[in-house]
């Protein structure tokens, strides 16, 4: 009887003793800062793709699907980009959505101009940089595999001699070296973030240490490249002339990437201007092998993908005013063994060619960018922490006395 006649519902007292339940708060995979970099990736594929679709266009159908795949593109770019300018970044699941259909418009594309032959395959390196620094590391493994897989199956469907398969796997070892090189930066950044040493430091140890942690990203771009052009030497070569010269080049590159490997790992790495000095290195090395392979030069040579994750390596370690300056000296050392290694300039396509040049800028230009957002970052989480710093030595002595 009693027990019927308990309350079974708290006091008003009871009721406000209780903690209050705090919501669950999830947090984003994929943060508004990388959402930023995706759509600024995207818009460069939409107004660049519009642009050399209406440029000398070909056949009508053609052109009609193009347009039709890039405008429905923009249309949802506005939409993320209108998400973030009113700081309300887009949920994980659409941020996923979103790059899945980057992947099957650049597909698309890419099929509807011969599979191997298109080469709209580039805007696939724009795109995997914007992955790798925007998702987790499991999530970039994941698009990175869809693309891979793609262009692989509709580029080995349509392609026709031997000739096209090594330039199928050069095109596939560049795209893995970015998505790998992005990933890796990634990492890094966040471990700075975290590091709570990173209180203390100034502007010019800062910079020094964009160096230090930033060359490993140069480090494993530089080996992507010495393993492909490995892989195309002993499988190219004719005579025992080429072979030998060929891997004399290789062997040189390994010593010198051994060298800023071993000196990293025992913590002893290379400062800038060696830095800059080897990224001029890497410059001559692939401009000389893009105007001298035998069988492939100029515009018509698959090796100017090595260029990609290289302008991309060194825009995450250099300053700004030194990526812009590396980045144009990359583009005018390509277009101008272009115009050299072919005689005939009319015979050069000048379509495709600024077509690549768009693609290296770029990666130089959202390298650049996306190192901006990781210095504000790590300069905002240690303004922060200060700030908690601070307040918990003034709260300090009136806690001794409670």
């Amino acid at each position: 009887m009693a027990s019927m006649l308990t309350d079974p519902y708290p006091t008003p007292l009871e009721a406000e003793a209780a903690p209050p339940r705090q919501p669950h708060v999830r947090t984003p995979e994929v943060t508004a800062d990388g959402q930023s970099v995706i759509v600024i990736a995207r818009w460069v594929l939409v107004l660049s793709g519009l642009v050399l679709t209406l440029w000398n266009p070909g056949a009508i159908g053609e052109i009609r699907l193009h347009v039709l795949a890039l405008l429905l593109l923009a249309v949802g770019n506005f939409y993320l980009h209108a998400q973030l300018l009113m700081r309300r970044p887009a949920i994980n699941a659409i941020a996923y959505a979103a790059s899945a259909a980057d992947i099957a418009v650049i597909t698309l594309l890419v099929v509807s101009q011969g599979g191997f032959a298109s080469p709209l395959y580039i805007f696939y390196f724009p795109a995997l940089l914007a992955f790798s620094v925007a998702f987790p590391p499991a999530r970039t493994l994941g698009f990175a595999s869809v693309v891979v897989g793609a262009y692989a199956c509709v580029s080995l469907f349509s392609a026709a001699t031997e000739a096209d398969v090594r330039g199928i796997i050069v095109r596939i070892m560049m795209l893995i070296a970015v998505a790998v090189a992005g990933t890796i930066y990634q990492r890094i950044e966040e471990s700075r973030r975290g590091a709570v040493v990173d209180l203390l430091r100034g502007a010019a140890q800062e910079a020094a240490e964009d160096v230090f942690f930033g060359q490993a990203v140069i480090i494993w771009a530089r080996w992507f490249i010495i393993l492909t052009g490995a892989m195309m030497t002993l499988w190219t070569a004719t005579t025992v002339k080429e072979i030998t010269t060929n891997t004399l080049l290789i062997v040189t590159l390994m010593g010198m990437n051994f060298f800023l490997h071993g000196r990293y790992l025992m913590e002893r790495p290379a400062n800038r201007a060696l830095l800059i000095a080897i990224g001029l290195v890497d410059l001559l090395v692939i401009s000389g092998i893009i105007l001298a392979w035998p069988g492939q030069v100029g515009a018509h040579s698959d090796f100017f993908v090595f260029y990609y994750p290289i302008v991309l390596a060194f825009a995450f370690v250099l300053t700004p005013r030194l990526t812009v300056a590396y980045t144009a000296l990359v583009l005018l050392a390509y277009g101008t063994v272009c115009l050299y290694a072919g005689p005939d300039i009319g015979a050069l396509d000048p379509k495709l060619l600024v077509m690549r040049l768009i693609t290296l800028a770029a990666m130089g230009g959202l390298g650049t960018y996306y190192w901006r957002i990781q210095r504000r970052r790590r300069r905002a989480a240690r303004g922060h922490a200060s700030a908690l710093d601070d307040l918990q030595a003034r709260l300090g002595p009136l806690e001794l006395h409670q």
